[in-house]
């Protein structure tokens, strides 16, 4: 009898841990036919992971092997039918390196140009679910610009290339709709070997004038300061001004200063740059006492808004 009661006890809890096993998943399952999971997440959810997959290649490697780059099978598949042979191995079971950072690359861009452009963009805060170990981003007071910028993953000898994205959202979205049609997307594309840290804004009586300022670990000891002016007139970006910095981590600043919109340059040019680096105090005397006397010069100049633009001024 007391035998019984234990066998019956025991297929008791032995019944209740397999419903309990089962439970956890079917509610998980009946929250996703509930609350399905939007075009949008999926959308970042993708692009976080081609991020992670382009973050571990390395341009320097000759091949990678199909089997271990992230890919599905069917993405595979296609890879082999649709690649040119010199992008594949002999017997197509390995990519060359190049060819699948561009793959991801343009994956990556393609991803982002469907998320700037979807509607539940403007609702979320793209800047809490993109990777931001991956990518990088930063967006004005208004939140009408935003940054993008990762990694371009080419050789260069100085400076390490990025993927820099500038969107400005003008959205006028109809009730109905979920994804931008527009022929012309709201985004300019390029490549540049800078990326931004902060957006600041100039309010003016033609509209807001956007001021972005980065500052790069560029290569080695190779640094490179940066302030740039965007504003949006008649549909899309225009570039008003670019000054840029090159240095070594000797003693430098670009400051900006955001009240009376002016721009101060203060930096001790060496030699590797002294040359090349556009130094609005005498140039030729730089040079010269880099090469006989090896004295320290300082430049220093300046650039204030005029109402359009940044100008050079004493």
């Amino acid at each position: 009898m007391y035998k019984k009661v234990k066998n019956y006890n025991t297929k008791k809890q032995w019944v209740k841990r397999c419903f309990g096993s089962l439970a956890l998943p079917m509610i998980v399952v009946s929250m996703m036919m509930v609350f399905p999971q939007s075009d949008f997440e999926k959308l970042v959810r993708q692009t976080n992971y081609d991020l992670s997959q382009y973050h571990k290649l390395q341009e320097y490697k000759e091949y990678y092997a199909l089997n271990d780059v992230g890919l599905t099978n069917k993405e595979i598949h296609k890879i082999k039918n649709s690649y040119h042979r010199e992008d594949l191995s002999a017997d197509k079971d390995s990519i060359i390196a190049y060819s699948i950072i561009r793959y991801y690359k343009d994956r990556i861009i393609d991803n982002l140009q469907k998320i700037i452009n979807h509607q539940t963009f403007t609702k979320k805060d793209i800047m809490a679910l993109l990777d931001d170990d991956l990518i990088k981003m930063v967006k004005s007071e208004d939140n009408k610009l935003f940054h993008f910028s990762f990694d371009a993953k080419v050789f260069g000898v100085l400076f390490r290339e990025q993927v820099s994205i500038l969107y400005y959202d003008d959205s006028d979205w109809s009730e109905h709709q979920s994804i931008r049609v527009d022929k012309e997307k709201k985004t300019l594309y390029e490549f540049y070997p800078n990326s931004y840290n902060t957006i600041d804004t100039i309010n003016t009586g033609t509209g807001v004038k956007y001021v972005l300022i980065g500052h790069d670990k560029v290569r080695g000891n190779n640094f490179m300061d940066h302030i740039s002016l965007y504003v949006y007139d008649k549909g899309k970006l225009v570039n008003k001004f670019n000054h840029s910095l090159a240095h070594e981590g000797d003693e430098y600043t670009i400051k900006y200063d955001k009240i009376n919109h002016v721009i101060d340059v203060l930096y001790i040019p060496n030699r590797k740059y002294a040359a090349s680096t556009d130094c609005y105090c005498d140039d030729e005397d730089a040079i010269k006492s880099y090469g006989k006397e090896n004295k320290v010069q300082r430049c220093a100049y300046s650039f204030k808004f005029n109402g359009d633009t940044f100008e050079f001024v004493n």
